[in-house]
C-alpha cells in the first residue's frame, strides 16, 4: 500500500510538471504556418498577431504579445535558429513579452513608451485589467525570465535586417 502511494504522487508531480510545462508552451500560443518557414502566432482572447520568420541564418520574431505565456520557448519549437526580436510599435500587446528575451528592437519614437513594460508586474496588470472576469490558470501566468536586464535597441527607419 505504502508503494502504490508512493508511486501515484511521484506519477502525480510527473504529470503536473509535464502539464504546467504544456500550458507555458503548446497550451497557450497557437502558431500556423502562413508560408514557407513562415507563422503567426495568436495568444488566446486577445486580437494581435505575432510573427516568426525563419530566415537562412537566423530568425525574426515581430512582437512578443501581451507575455502571458512562455514565448520564449514556443518560439524555440519552431525554430532553433538565432533570434531577432522586433516590436512593430510600444503597445502592451506588442511589447509585454519583451522580458522573455535578453535584446528587443523596436523604433526610436516607440523606446521610452516600452520601458515601463521590461517590468512583467506592470504587464501583468494591464493585462489582468484587459481580461477582467476571465480566468486563467497560474500555470499559463506571466514565466520567470532569463533575461532580468532585456536590452531594447532603438531603430532608425529605413534599418535592415539580415536573416
Amino acid at each position: 500500500m505504502k508503494k502504490q502511494k508512493i508511486f501515484f504522487l511521484t506519477l502525480f508531480c510527473v504529470l503536473q510538471s509535464f502539464v504546467s510545462s504544456f500550458a507555458q508552451t503548446n497550451g497557450w500560443y497557437k502558431a500556423k504556418e502562413i508560408g514557407n518557414k513562415t507563422w503567426v502566432i495568436k495568444e488566446p482572447g486577445f486580437d494581435e498577431n505575432m510573427y516568426l520568420i525563419e530566415g537562412r541564418d537566423s530568425s525574426l520574431l515581430i512582437d512578443t504579445g501581451f507575455g502571458m505565456g512562455n514565448l520564449r520557448d514556443f518560439v524555440k519549437k519552431h525554430t532553433s535558429k538565432p533570434l531577432i526580436v522586433v516590436n512593430t510599435h510600444s503597445h502592451p500587446d506588442h511589447t509585454g513579452g519583451n522580458y522573455q528575451f535578453p535584446v528587443v528592437h523596436i523604433g526610436t519614437n516607440d523606446l521610452e513608451l516600452a520601458k515601463p513594460l521590461l517590468d512583467r508586474n506592470v504587464t501583468k496588470q494591464i493585462v489582468m485589467q484587459a481580461l477582467g472576469s476571465i480566468q486563467i490558470a497560474d500555470s499559463l501566468k506571466f514565466p520567470a525570465s532569463e533575461n532580468p536586464n532585456t536590452t531594447l535597441i532603438p531603430v532608425n527607419d529605413n534599418r535592415l535586417v539580415a536573416m
